[in-house]
């Protein structure tokens, strides 16, 4: 049996505890207003709100401030990605001595039944990670994959198995291989024990690395079926395609490289026999019934077997293109 290697003084969690919600900008400050007003009017005790400016080529902190007098605003020098983005609300939770840190996408927007259902969950199951369901504004469920767990001799592993809506569904409370990163409830303590998200990973997958690695150690993640949040997909993206194709690049490459550290020989070579089949029968046969493969995922791929790491293109650079 797997042994979470918490202190037990750790597992107990505290009756009102203080989060701070960590919100991360990059050039969607509309959205970022938008995210906090939902969040903010819902009158959530013992939160501390903080907003990180990922580089954005304006930032109106000012007029933030106006609207949100008691927000905790901090900056970096360049765009570090979603995990690197999170790091200085981090450092600054466990400054206030926060118990939970709640990471949250700007695109996101909170309901009355996304935090209350998070911290019932982690009242009655202890220290792990949490996850909210995330629909769009038509009430769909987000088709980012969220994978299950299987038992084995040594404990839960990932099943590698993408769950359907029912499945994600049927209970309030579900252990699942990974949550997504737009509603992440995390305990500080857990971080403490076992560090927090890969920031090599940028962009994508970081959250999903961080929830397979801890559940390599034992310690569980969740989908909380009751905690909806609405949730705008690739907002910061959508309408920049040159954009969209560097982005396809960290998709690929860290899809790839999260098989081939959580996943067998096996699955990493399906993986990677579905592109280069898809590269033959889309690109070459031109067929119609597939999608083509950009040059951006094939390096994408290429990279992940390479070992290539981090920042590879620089969004800054495509943003207005």
């Amino acid at each position: 049996m797997r042994v979470n290697l918490l202190p037990d003084s750790l597992l107990e969690p505290s009756s009102k505890p203080l989060i701070v919600a960590s919100i991360l900008n990059w050039n969607q400050f509309e959205l970022t207003v938008r995210c906090l007003t939902s969040l903010i009017e819902k009158g959530y005790p013992n939160l501390i709100v903080c907003v990180t400016d990922n580089h954005s080529a304006v930032f109106d902190e000012k007029h933030l401030l106006s609207l949100f007098p008691n927000l905790i605003i901090l900056k970096n020098g360049q765009n570090l990605g979603y995990a690197g983005g999170h790091l200085k609300a981090l450092d600054y939770a466990l400054s206030v001595n926060a118990e939970l840190i709640w990471l949250l996408n700007n695109d996101t927007v909170v309901t009355d039944q996304t935090l209350p259902p998070l911290l019932n969950a982690y009242n009655r199951e202890g220290v792990a990670i949490y996850g909210s369901l995330a629909i769009n504004c038509d009430g769909d469920i987000s088709e980012d994959v969220i994978w299950g767990v299987t038992e084995q001799l040594n404990g839960a592993v990932c099943s590698f198995a993408a769950l359907t809506q029912d499945e994600l569904t049927e209970m309030p409370i579900k252990q699942v291989a990974n949550v997504l990163g737009c509603s992440m409830l995390v305990p500080l303590s857990l971080i403490e024990a076992y560090g927090f998200i890969d920031t090599s990973f940028f962009l994508y997958f970081e959250e999903t690395d961080y929830c397979l690695r801890l559940l390599e150690l034992g310690v569980p993640s969740y989908m909380v079926s009751g905690s909806v949040i609405m949730h705008e997909e690739k907002a910061s993206i959508a309408s920049n395609p040159c954009l969209q194709k560097r982005v396809d690049y960290y998709l690929y490459r860290n899809l790839h490289r999260l098989i081939l550290r959580h996943g067998s020989k096996m699955l990493a070579f399906h993986y990677l026999t579905t592109v280069l089949k898809r590269l033959v029968i889309a690109n070459v046969f031109r067929s119609k019934h597939m999608s083509k493969v950009n040059r951006f995922e094939v390096l994408g791929v290429l990279h992940s077997y390479l070992g290539v790491t981090g920042k590879y293109y620089d969004p800054e650079l495509y943003r207005q293109v």
